[in-house]
């Protein structure tokens, strides 16, 4: 499941297939399919109570979110939004779950969702770049959707880079 880790899924059904051969009831034939992440960007607008230290809170953030490293054996945050441990396969997350995660941490007044959308499939989420000098993401990459749904065998993740929190000034309520 983790980046870079497709050629072990043979040797696992391997293994699988001769357990329940050898040792268990052998009764259904099993098919060992490899599971991937469908890498997410998300663009969220917030407002930082000054009171806090700006560089903390937006670690905080990340966190908050389960962000990766893309990389495997590394200590990863597994318990976050997007973290491994939360995640099911073809599991859909919420713009709306994102914001409320983010208006949840600590030292943040005020947040929204403007980017919530699918990146193109990579073992490598670093090859993914949104840098139209390099390489030209589809136009769906900037685009905002209110849920996203991870396809079969796929289960949604947010690779640190495709997170952009950008600082605003917190709106002005109005007279109503």
């Amino acid at each position: 499941m983790q980046t870079g880790r497709a050629e072990e899924s043979a040797a696992v059904g391997d293994v699988i297939r001769q357990y329940n051969q050898c040792r268990g009831p052998n009764r259904y034939s099993i098919i060992v399919e490899q599971g991937a992440l469908q890498y997410v960007r998300v663009a969220v607008d917030l407002a930082f109570d000054p009171t806090f230290r700006e560089e903390l809170v937006r670690q905080d953030i990340a966190l908050a979110l389960g962000t990766n490293s893309g990389k495997t054996n590394t200590g990863d945050n597994l318990y976050g939004l997007f973290g491994l441990k939360n995640r099911r396969f073809e599991q859909p997350e919420y713009a709306n779950t994102i914001a409320g995660t983010v208006q949840g941490v600590a030292g943040v007044k005020w947040a929204i969702v403007r980017v919530f959308s699918v990146l193109p499939a990579a073992d490598d989420p670093a090859t993914i770049i949104d840098d139209p000098a390099t390489i030209i993401l589809d136009a769906t990459s900037e685009r905002f959707n209110e849920s996203v749904a991870a396809k079969t065998g796929e289960i949604l993740s947010l690779f640190s880079a495709h997170l952009t929190l950008t600082t605003v000034v917190e709106p002005v309520k109005g007279a109503c």
